[in-house]
């Protein structure tokens, strides 16, 4: 008995410690079996872990099990989550909630799963469903299935420093998303880093069990229950030790079936190789191999392996597995679609590779921006206060396309805000409570139509930014507060209230019940009604009497008599209607220089004619501003209770703006002769960035590109679905403003044009030139000395040297018969040649333009001896030039105008200062001018810097030190600088800018450490890429050891059309201390 008791002892104990192993490996879990139909904890036998329901995770959706021939028992290996499922057919956004135990900087892996099963009896079978998943405002994966019995597994590993995790299912409307299970693990060792940090999640691509021989692919023992898919191809034979293997050295714990086991090739000789192909050649891989070496080997005996990922080596030394203890190698690649995986044996190894499993992963970058923590709080406590009805979960305003039902943001370089709170028939009850007041940036807030009551509360007036306020349809009492009528009274808030229950004095005394009531209210009435109608009997007397006079005397000679305050005495003006233009008013106010008088729409001016008489000229304010809000004065539309819409008068100011700088109609008709509305005329040139077809095509180019752009974004902000997505109307002016502006800062350059600081380039050259062209061009010398910054403009059908060319002609001592030549090196620069010859051909009438073109299969550099294309002048010019005409630059002597043979080549040859040119050389960018990087660089960064200097004297930087890094650590080289001379391509010579290489674009621009220590330089947290397509906002991050990298740099490259080998400038801009811009110069490229 007592044995018996003893055996039972220790069964309880062992049992008891089972139990606590088991519980410690799950601490941390979050194990949810999404649309389970009872409420409680259930344990799946196989895997050991307790599910719980979705019901304190979610408030929406609605629970389904799978079809009977997908389910127990009919499918006994259906793993337990999968047989049922939560759907979603309401809402565009649901998500859900999950509050981590410790969310402190930590990593989380989190699964979802899914199996359609035909959970709704197939209604979707023949179109299955497809739909998006985000993981907080970011997008995550996109869930498709083959067939119905397909299951999905989305697998993620992302860090938070939030109290809440939310996973969201998003509707695209392909049908009805659903979930069958979700699961977080908590991921506490360092493990799994990238060279991105914490500003990027890795999505699971493939984790492969090599060499696997029999199991569940998913087991108790893996600490971060990670699901192992077998992967062992017939070319491949399996190993399998019963040994015990040291798994938790590394950190990433492989669990022990998976690595007792391993996979080695079948001949040798021959590699191991893995191989996939990805659909998007811009996505970043990350790779994580096992190894352990469980095999016990002779003394003469070795295991080495060369591992290799697309040619390029993991390491520079061989790799030998450890002995009896598992380790992983990482690796990264990016921008291309096909990834081969090579474990190649050494020639002194005696055994071929081994390997026990891999993962592969694929980076998701973290972009978006959340809502304010405090405002999420506010939302979530009105939300759970009024119950509102409504699909709310994760965050508010993000992502973007997908906000709160009745929410409208303003997104910034920082936390999104909630702009307006439409909570209009939402069945409010209660009284206005506290949280309203943390939604500090708020324009707008409709409460109406819903059962709130008590007093409506001070706070609200606290609300700085609060401009329209609905009230209605409530079941207040009390009073109105002062403050709130007082912003009311103001113009500074639209306030809309009931009268049956407020009024809008201090205090609202309780009525006292008065017999004498009545009686005192029926003669104030009557009083009130004998004072009116004694009013209108003297109007109509006066009027009567005015009718007798008849007409007052007439002026003689036909004129009006017209009184003006500003003069002596009464004057005359002549009849009829006179149009003045702007600049005649101010000729006759004499630029609006005396000022007579102020009232409520302006101020008047005093004036004179061309005769000498005196007037007065009223300048009207701009009628936008002098309204409350800037909103317009009439309105497109009212509402049935006549109430003034805001929204209406914007979206129509919209289209009187679209119908300005399209020059159409609101309705366009199009070619195929459908009607259409200007904005859908708008919208498809805005979606190709052509500008030229929104704009109207009388301008014929005359305008400025950003300010046109400007007036776009800005209309067509106006005319947004949502009301409360448009901007106030006195946002819209100040940008309009902006805009005027921008063109008026364009006329001293119209007028500097106009006074022959200009060459226009010959029209029949103007094809050659490429597409976009530099807006400052460098003209220099072909010695590399000096250089000229000129404006290079583009008008109407004409491109022409701007402002900066006289400066130009003056320096040099041009004159006429001089002879230039230009090769334009395809970017910015001109390297140009000039002979003399403006005395000694005086006589000879001026040659405007000479092109040769020499279309010869010979590729051969030789000087063409047939010049009798080209005038005899231009064969022979002497060099006739003053030296001390010139003190910037020195020409060489040229006894000859140099040209060129190669085919399809073009030299332009001016001889005349009236006229310029553009000569197109591809010679001129020689691959021997720059020595190409190392093949190990992903990106090589030269740092340079410029310092001040004189006019027209250049410093180039000796020497620069650029970094490249391999899996073996990081290397520090010094190299020669191979731009000459960067300060000619840099808009300011005293920015600070750094030389780049491209070997292989890559997710984000990394600025060299070096510079950004040695200059103190603070980035913003968004910055402006500029290029000759524009700008391009994007993340900066600023890591501990002062390196910073700028997002969306593949963008930059892709739009550039840049390939491996280009070479470029980044030219950085700082205002107050702060780094707002980067300019992308392009040098040199690859043919």
């Amino acid at each position: 008995m007592r044995a018996n008791r003893s055996l039972l002892l220790v069964l309880f104990c062992t049992l008891a410690t089972a139990i606590l192993v088991h519980g410690q490996t799950h601490t941390g879990y979050i194990s949810i079996d999404c649309g389970a139909p009872i409420k409680g904890i259930e344990r799946d036998i196989v895997t050991g872990i307790s599910y719980t329901s979705d019901d304190d995770f979610i408030t929406t959706g609605d629970n389904f099990n799978v079809s009977e021939e997908y389910n127990y028992p009919a499918n006994p290996n259906l793993p337990y989550v999968l047989a049922d499922v939560r759907a979603f057919p309401k809402g565009d956004r649901n998500c859900y909630s999950l509050k981590p135990s410790d969310a402190t900087d930590n990593l989380y892996l989190i699964r979802a799963s899914f199996m359609y099963g035909n959970y709704d009896g197939g209604v979707n079978q023949k179109a299955l469903p497809e739909f998006d998943l985000y993981l907080n405002v970011n997008f995550w994966s996109t869930v498709k299935f083959k067939n119905a019995s397909e299951q999905v597994f989305k697998e993620i590993l992302t860090y938070t420093d939030s109290e809440f995790l939310y996973v969201c299912l998003v509707n695209k409307g392909r049908g009805t998303p659903f979930i069958s299970g979700l699961e977080l693990r908590p991921v506490n060792s360092p493990i799994y880093n990238t060279e991105f940090g914490r500003n990027i999640s890795l999505v699971l691509y493939q984790r492969w069990d090599t060499g696997y021989l029999n199991g569940t692919g998913r087991y108790q023992n893996d600490v971060y229950d990670r699901i192992w898919s077998p992967y062992t191809p017939d070319s491949w034979s399996s190993i399998r030790t019963t040994e015990y293997i040291d798994v938790f050295q590394s950190g990433y714990s492989p669990p022990y079936e998976v690595i007792n086991t391993a996979a080695s090739p079948k001949s040798e000789e021959e590699p191991m190789e893995l191989l996939w192909t990805s659909d998007d050649t811009n996505a970043t891989f990350y790779a994580y191999l096992y190894f352990a070496e469980f095999e016990t080997l002779e003394t003469n005996e070795s295991r080495k392996m060369k591992i290799s990922w697309n040619g390029s080596p993991f390491s520079e030394d061989p790799f030998i597995s450890p002995f009896e203890y598992s380790t992983t190698l990482s690796a990264s690649r990016s921008f291309t679609s096909d990834h081969l995986i090579s474990l190649q044996k050494t020639e002194d190894s005696t055994l071929p590779p081994m390997l026990n499993a891999i993962e592969i992963f694929t980076a998701q970058s973290l972009d978006e921006f959340y809502t304010a923590t405090e405002e999420v709080q506010a939302m979530e406590t009105i939300r759970s206060t009024y119950k509102v009805k409504k699909v709310w979960s994760g965050d508010p305003c993000a992502p973007r396309l997908y906000p709160w039902d009745g929410i409208g943001c303003s997104y910034n370089n920082n936390n999104h805000h909630i702009k307006s709170l439409n909570l209009s028939s939402s069945g409010l009850q209660g009284p206005i409570i506290l949280a309203f007041k943390s939604l500090t940036l708020v324009e707008s807030l409709d409460l109406s139509n819903n059962d709130l009551q008590y007093n409506v509360p001070e706070f609200l007036a606290d609300l700085k930014h609060l401009k329209s306020l609905n009230l209605k349809g409530n079941n207040f009492t009390g009073f109105i507060p002062k403050s709130l009528m007082k912003k009311f009274q103001e113009g500074l808030l639209a306030l809309s209230v009931d009268d049956k229950n407020l009024c809008n004095s201090s205090s609202c005394q309780e009525k006292k019940k008065n017999n004498m009531v009545v009686p005192i209210a029926v003669a104030t009435s009557v009083i009130v009604l004998l004072v009116v109608l004694v009013i209108i009997w003297v109007i109509l007397r006066q009027r009567k009497r005015g009718a007798d006079a008849g007409p007052g005397p007439i002026p003689p000679s036909g004129k009006r008599r017209f009184i003006d305050n500003a003069g002596p005495g009464p004057f005359l003006l002549p009849s009829g209607k006179r149009r003045f233009t702007y600049d005649e008013v101010s000729s006759i106010t004499n630029n609006f220089n005396k000022v007579i008088g102020k009232g409520g729409f302006g101020i008047v001016y005093l004036g004179s004619l061309e005769n000498g008489t005196k007037v007065a000229v009223k300048m009207i304010k701009d009628s936008l501003s002098t309204l409350p809000n800037g909103a317009s004065s009439s309105s497109s539309s009212t509402r049935a209770s006549k109430e003034f819409q805001v929204e209406s008068d914007v979206y129509s100011f919209g289209i009187v703006l679209l119908e300005l700088i399209t020059g159409q109609r609101a309705i366009v008709r199009t070619k195929e002769g459908e009607k259409i509305s200007v904005i859908h005329f708008v919208e498809p040139f805005l979606e190709t960035g052509e500008l030229d077809g929104v704009v109207d095509p009388l301008l014929q180019g005359d305008y400025s590109s950003d300010s046109a752009w400007k007036f776009v974004e800005v209309a067509m902000s106006c005319v947004r679905e949502r009301g409360f997505n448009r901007p106030a109307m006195n946002q819209v002016v100040s940008e309009l403003q902006q805009c005027l502006a921008a063109e008026l800062a364009r006329e001293p350059e119209r007028s500097s044009e106009g006074n022959g600081d200009r060459e226009v380039i010959p029209a029949s050259y103007y094809d050659e030139l490429p597409l976009v062209l530099p807006k400052t061009a460098l003209l220099q010398g072909s010695d590399g000395g000096c250089f000229w910054k000129v404006a290079m403009v583009k008008r109407r059908d004409e491109v022409y040297f701007g402002q900066g060319w006289s400066k130009f002609v003056e320096d040099n001592g041009l004159r006429d018969g001089d002879v230039l030549t230009f090769v334009y090196d395809g970017s910015r620069s001109f390297t140009v040649d000039i002979y003399g010859g403006s005395r000694a051909c005086k006589e000879v009438r001026a040659v405007a333009l000479v092109i040769s073109v020499d279309d010869d299969d010979d590729d051969d550099d030789e000087e063409d001896t047939n010049t009798s294309s080209e005038p005899e002048m231009a064969q022979t010019v002497p060099n006739a030039r003053n030296q001390e005409d010139s003190t910037i630059i020195e020409p060489e002597v040229a006894q000859r105008v140099p040209r060129t043979r190669n085919k399809g080549k073009k030299r332009v040859v001016v001889q005349d200062s009236d006229d310029s040119f553009i000569s197109e050389d591809s010679d001129s960018l020689s691959d021997s001018s720059y020595s190409p990087p190392n093949d190990d660089t992903l990106l090589d960064v030269t740092p340079k810097v410029t310092n001040s200097r004189k006019k027209g004297e250049l410093r180039s930087v000796n020497s620069n030190v650029g970094s490249t890094s391999n899996s073996s650590g990081s290397v520090s080289r010094k190299r020669q600088s191979t731009i000459k001379n960067p300060e000619v391509y840099l808009d300011d010579p005293n920015n600070v800018c750094f030389e780049i290489i491209i070997k292989n674009r890559i997710y984000e621009l990394n600025v060299p450490k070096q510079i950004v220590k040695d200059y103190c330089l603070k980035f913003q947290a968004y910055v402006c890429y500029i290029d000759n397509h524009g700008k391009l906002e994007a993340r900066a991050a600023t890591w501990q050891d002062q390196r910073v990298t700028i997002k969306k740099w593949e963008r930059i490259c892709k739009r550039n059309g840049l390939k491996k080998g280009d070479r470029l400038l980044c030219e950085i801009f700082r205002k107050e201390g702060l780094v707002y811009a980067v300019k992308i110069h392009v040098v040199a490229t690859t043919s």
